[in-house]
């Protein structure tokens, strides 16, 4: 290659890279690239595992009865003796004493979260069963709280959302 042809191809290149960088300028704010894309993707409620949801949840209970607030903290973790399973804590300021913190257990099935909530260590006192709410990514679940330790309470819708 001759000096003049080096020089030519140089030119086109630094020409084109001006171009490129002067169009991205341009682009909206919320355009982004395929890696972005990519990055942002959810993985399907099927494919998330029990340690992609440790961490603290805000948990809005919807038309919560009498001695239930609305609202409550989960802490969610490995369980000690199932490693695929979670454990955890549930806190609700302000709620009958017998709700006010209790221990879970349970488990993330093809992503539908199925918690067990006992308030004395010994016997199951309510149950959780949620969804992955569509789009969130995991971060938030839609579902149903009940008391078991009474035998016509009717279920109370909740969700919760993954403090970050």
């Amino acid at each position: 290659m001759t000096l003049r042809a080096f020089s030519v191809a140089i030119l086109l290149i630094a020409t084109q890279a001006f171009i490129v960088t002067a169009r991205g300028q341009n682009l909206p704010k919320t355009a982004t690239t395929a890696l972005q894309q990519a990055v942002l993707a959810c993985l399907p409620a099927e494919s998330m595992t029990a340690p992609e949801l440790y961490g603290t949840w805000l948990v809005h209970y919807s038309q919560p009865p009498a001695g239930l607030p609305a609202a409550a903290t989960l802490v969610l973790q490995g369980h000690a003796e199932f490693s695929e399973s979670l454990a955890g804590t549930v806190s609700r300021a302000g709620a009958a004493p017998a709700l006010m913190r209790a221990v879970l257990a349970g488990d993330l099935d093809s992503g539908l979260l199925l918690l067990d909530e006992s308030a004395d260590n010994i016997r199951i006192t309510a149950t959780w069963n949620a969804d992955m709410v569509a789009g969130s990514c995991g971060m938030e679940f839609a579902g149903l709280w009940k008391d078991m330790t009474q035998d016509d309470a009717p279920g109370v819708p909740f969700t919760m959302k993954k403090r970050i």
